[in-house]
């Protein structure tokens, strides 16, 4: 009774200083349960705006709370169906119907939460007639720095669980909720082969009409491997468009007759203070010449000679010397002059078996092609080795069952990269549940070890798996080795990102094989600190197999 009445005066004063605030919503007397329950009355005595009372993770006034269900229990609470259990276990018992609003939902631990799987549930709760929206766990990871060993100490898993770092720096999630959660929606995810240069765009607001934001475009191209930056080759202001909220219209941009030949089509949406809503990227035609790059004619270049050994098959191309290992086919040995590349044992396949039934060689004009055949998955490898100094790979696998990535991978030492550029997604990583918040650009970045939410800080993040990439170039300190991805849909894995040792993590933490380099048709889910993968939506299943995978990258090492 004593702790009872110490707290009302807390109560008053809270609401009296509080009150006002705009963010103010609702009252939450107590967490993950509440406690303190005889108080809740004393919040309607100082508050004239009689704002509810809710009692974190439970069902109480109307409101049901319940934190980290599954999508599975998302989408059965947001029918206004199953209630759930209290945190003591008990079946939560209050009179339907009842508003659906969890005040903590896809825990962001490390890279996991936050953004991924974020897109399934929200379309499951905006759709739904009970849903009052959700609320993410947390802002920003409450990180300190340590006084002793002056490094950022976030008590193993108990603290990084923001989707902005304990200095402010965003995570990946960060930007995959600010797409996800935009009030202005384009619909078109790709260009349609006939569109006219109007996009469908759908207006989110509770009170704004699209009228008071701000749509400006641009056409860009894309710089090569041996250029710095992109270039803007056209920009305008879409004319203002009137949309009420909840309403959706057709944005006529205005391009010019010349449109297709850019590489990226962008679009920034800015909202009534000419603040960024997002800016969505689309690829254009311009964008196919990358994939031509390894089949540049070189004048005077003398044609490929092949030398075997016992072991080995070589191939000579001017100064590049190419080895490959005739017991399994494999990339074994890259030197340039006098420069060696550690670019090696590839491309072996990241899930499946592979025993090489024959090893054949022919020149093609100026060109050695090397055909490699195995049993088991992996069904062929092609090299083809030109006289311009590029190397091509083509490669054909099966699988025989669903897996959290598929693909071939390269060894490549980490210790020798030191930064990479690329025209693709980015600036973050990607995974299978988490593709938003990225955008269709030039980027770079210096190496780093960079543990999301656990140590390092220097986001984004180096290492990972990184969408749509049309080429890549790898400082190292053996020189630059420049990739070109000639396949759509393939993902490209950067080294190995690690995860925290903390044993309690299991559900935040995902896969992905020990590379160098992967060339990816499948990468994997990442679930949240509570729920693994599997759990979440659509997004976060296994992919479904397909008939057979087939991929085409090119390599160029040194400048």
């Amino acid at each position: 009774m004593l702790q009872r009445r110490s707290r009302r005066p807390l109560v008053a004063e809270m609401v009296q200083r509080d009150g006002n605030h705009p963010s103010i919503l609702f009252w939450d007397n107590g967490n993950e349960g509440g406690w303190q329950t005889a108080l809740d009355g004393d919040f309607a005595r100082w508050d004239i705006q009689q704002r509810p009372v809710l009692h974190p993770w439970d069902v109480h006034g109307g409101i049901n709370t319940a934190h980290y269900r599954d999508y599975g229990a998302t989408v059965e609470m947001a029918a206004g169906g199953f209630l759930g259990v209290r945190r003591d276990g008990r079946p939560m018992a209050e009179p339907r119907p009842v508003i659906y609003m969890p005040t903590e939902f896809l825990h962001a631990l490390y890279d996991g939460g936050g953004g991924a799987g974020l897109e399934d549930y929200w379309e499951v709760m905006r759709r739904s007639p009970v849903a009052g929206g959700g609320f993410l766990w947390a802002w920003v990871d409450e990180g300190i720095r340590r006084p002793d060993t002056g490094r950022v100490d976030v008590q193993g898993n108990q603290a990084p669980d923001g989707i902005l770092g304990p200095y402010r720096e965003k995570e990946g999630s960060y930007f995959a909720v600010k797409d996800i959660w935009c009030p202005v929606v384009v619909r078109e995810r790709d260009l349609p082969d006939d569109f006219d240069g109007a996009l469908s765009v759908e207006n989110r607001y509770a009170f704004t009409d699209l009228a008071q934001c701000r749509f400006t475009w641009q056409l860009r191209r894309m710089p090569a491997p041996d250029e710095e930056g992109a270039a803007t080759l056209a920009e305008g202001i879409a004319p203002a468009l009137a949309v009420a909220p909840g309403a959706s219209g057709r944005l006529v941009l205005g391009l010019p007759a010349d449109w297709r030949a850019a590489d990226v089509l962008v679009l920034r949406a800015d909202d009534p203070r000419g603040r960024e809503l997002w800016t969505w990227t689309w690829p254009l035609r311009g964008l196919s010449r990358f994939a031509a790059l390894s089949a540049a004619a070189a004048a005077g270049a003398a044609s490929v000679v092949a030398e075997e050994t016992a072991d080995t098959l070589r191939a000579t191309a001017g100064d590049l010397v190419v080895d490959f290992a005739k017991r399994t086919g494999r990339l074994v040995r890259v030197q340039r002059g006098a420069q060696a590349f550690s670019l090696t044992d590839g491309p072996r396949l990241a899930v499946g078996t592979a025993v090489l039934a024959d090893l054949s060689w022919r020149a093609e004009g100026s060109d050695l092609v090397v055909l490699a055949r195995y049993t088991g998955q992996l069904q062929s490898v092609e090299w083809r080795v030109r006289a311009n100094g590029w190397v091509d790979c083509d490669f054909a696998y099966t699988a025989s069952q669903p897996s959290a990535y598929l693909g071939v991978c390269f060894d490549y030492p980490e210790g020798l990269v030191r930064s990479k550029r690329w025209v693709g997604e980015g600036p973050y990583r990607v995974w299978q549940n988490r593709r938003r918040g990225v955008s269709l650009g030039a980027w770079g970045n210096d190496y780093n070890d960079t543990i999301t939410g656990y140590s390092g800080w220097v986001y984004p993040e180096f290492k990972g798996c990184f969408a749509g990439v049309r080429w890549l170039r790898l400082a190292t300190t053996e020189g630059p080795i420049t990739v070109v991805i000639g396949t759509e849909g393939l993902d490209l894995q950067v080294l190995t990102p690690s995860f925290p040792p903390e044993a309690e993590q299991r559900a935040a933490v995902t896969r992905l094989p020990q590379v160098g380099l992967a060339f990816l048709h499948v990468i994997p889910a990442v679930g949240e600190k509570f729920t693994p993968a599997e759990a979440h939506g659509p997004q976060s299943q296994l992919v479904p197999l397909r008939d057979g995978y087939r991929g085409r990258v090119s390599f160029r090492f040194g400048p």
